[in-house]
């Protein structure tokens, strides 16, 4: 999905030149279910770009410790903010697209280098 959305840009205008040339960032990674092969083949670059881009929380919204909190945070899809919910049953996160929250796999977090990466099991619209 991303090298389809990025495909021709210039890097500076690429989701993978936003991931790698920000300090910190939260990535919410769609399971292999959530996005499809199909999705992918049937939904334009464009589309794509918007899409991938309201999974990405930058630098100005990430909290030091890259830990998830109750709060909306500001998307790498300018002037969409999603909500997190951090709850005893689990966390979750909403666009404003989405009809229902999309669960977070906060056990299965990856940190990188530059921030971490929390699997969702539905897409973030």
């Amino acid at each position: 999905a991303i090298l389809k959305a990025d495909a021709g840009k210039p890097q500076a205008e690429t989701i993978v030149g936003l991931m790698v040339a920000s300090p910190a960032l939260i990535v919410f990674a769609p399971t292999n279910d959530a996005l499809s092969a199909a999705t992918v083949s049937n939904t334009s670059a464009a589309d794509l770009a918007a899409i991938i881009r309201k999974h990405i929380i930058p630098v100005a919204s990430v909290p030091a410790s890259g830990t998830l909190e109750s709060k909306d945070y500001q998307t790498a899809n300018a002037n969409v903010k999603v909500t997190v919910t951090v709850a005893p049953q689990g966390t979750v996160v909403k666009g404003p697209g989405n009809t229902s929250s999309v669960g977070v796999g906060t056990a299965q977090k990856i940190q990188t280098s530059n921030g971490t990466v929390y699997p969702v099991v539905g897409l973030i619209q």
